[in-house]
């Protein structure tokens, strides 16, 4: 089954960044954050993007050194092509795409009925209160049921995912 052209859109975008982030590896910022600490501490995603966006501004401000061609250099494997990274941005997509396009519709839908429906927006829900008064909290609703919905999906399954794709990326670095 072929997948939807704005979850191809989406995928292909995705896999694109990826792809120029893939001189920063998991890896090296996992190194990095364990050799900061003394003791094993276990960062947090705000924490490894800190330390990528630190690394990238260090590798931007030094010259480049010459490739090591040593025995004791390892081979770089590219995280971006392995399967637990593409089974990532897959799941990711799965989610975000959706929930994505139904909130669009929604917000459109509610701009476009405030523009060209006026008598319906107008009709009395409660007292006061009106349908159009009544999509503006649903959207707001919609918002906050939607993050919370992203955090929870993203603490149990991406950061899942994203473990077993970082430790794939380092096994195959470091063997």
């Amino acid at each position: 089954m072929e997948a939807h052209p704005v979850i191809r859109l989406a995928r292909t975008l995705l896999l694109e960044h990826s792809k120029q982030m893939a001189g920063y590896t998991a890896c090296s910022v996992k190194r990095a954050t364990a050799s900061m600490y003394k003791a094993p501490v276990r960062a947090n995603k705000e924490t490894r993007m800190i330390e990528l966006s630190q690394q990238r501004r260090l590798a931007q401000a030094q010259p480049p050194s010459p490739p090591h061609t040593g025995d004791d250099a390892l081979p770089r494997a590219n995280p971006v092509h392995s399967a637990s990274f593409e089974k990532l941005v897959d799941i990711k997509v799965r989610f975000v795409a959706p929930v994505l396009g139904l909130s669009f519709v929604f917000i459109f839908g509610t701009a476009l009925l405030s523009g060209f429906d006026r008598p319906l927006m107008a009709e009395k829900v409660a007292g006061a209160f009106n349908v159009g008064y009544l999509l503006i909290v649903l959207m707001y609703c919609l918002s906050w049921a939607a993050a919370t919905w992203y955090v929870h999906v993203a603490n149990r399954r991406f950061d899942a995912q994203a473990e077993r794709a970082i430790l794939e990326a380092c096994g195959k670095e470091q063997s």
